[in-house]
């Protein structure tokens, strides 16, 4: 959110675009299953799409919905 002013995003476009973003990659771990990837190959790519980052996108989001 602290960029958002940068690209010129007001907070409700700016959390809108978190929150596709969220729905994207909440399903990542099923996503590679489905591609056929092995449960080492998922933990490689672990970091990638779990981090504290993703738990304050995930946050900002939840606040805008309630």
């Amino acid at each position: 959110m602290a960029v958002a002013a940068y690209f010129k995003l007001d907070k409700e476009a700016a959390v809108e675009i978190l929150a596709e973003i969220e729905r994207t990659v909440s399903n990542w771990r099923v996503r590679g299953r489905e591609l056929g990837m092995s449960a080492a190959e998922l933990e490689q790519f672990a970091d990638a799409f779990e981090h504290r980052e993703r738990e304050v996108a995930q946050s900002i989001v939840k606040a805008a919905v309630d």
